[in-house]
């Protein structure tokens, strides 16, 4: 099991992960949703059994985080040896366009709020 190094950032305010505050604050996912992707980006390739373990959660729940996560497009599985499957992240590249998307997004909505708000 190979760290990324991609969260090796320190924490933000608080203690929090500045990444986990990100997800929180961009992605509208649950906590026990942004708990899993981050296992899964500093972990990749665990399957459903290994997360459930790590995250100390029963494996049911964990399936139903995993497609969460897979329909909203944050996660990639691949089927390997004896149908096991295996998650992680979208390639650092596509998370970040994702990311600055969404940062964008977010951005020109808010502009949008303050300038109905206060004509």
């Amino acid at each position: 099991m190979q760290k990324n190094k991609f969260l090796d950032i320190g924490a933000g305010n608080n203690g929090v992960d500045p990444v986990e505050q990100l997800f929180d604050c961009l992605l509208g996912l649950t906590k026990p949703e942004i708990s899993v992707l981050l296992r899964i980006l500093k972990y990749p390739d665990e399957c459903c059994q290994e997360l459930a373990r790590a995250e100390g959660k029963d494996r049911s729940v964990i399936q139903k985080i995993l497609k969460c996560l897979f329909d909203k497009g944050w996660i990639e599985r691949e089927e390997g040896e004896r149908g096991r499957l295996t998650y992680r992240t979208l390639p650092a590249h596509r998370m970040r366009e994702m990311l600055l998307r969404r940062i964008e997004e977010t951005r020109l909505h808010m502009i949008d709020v303050v300038n109905r708000a206060f004509p």
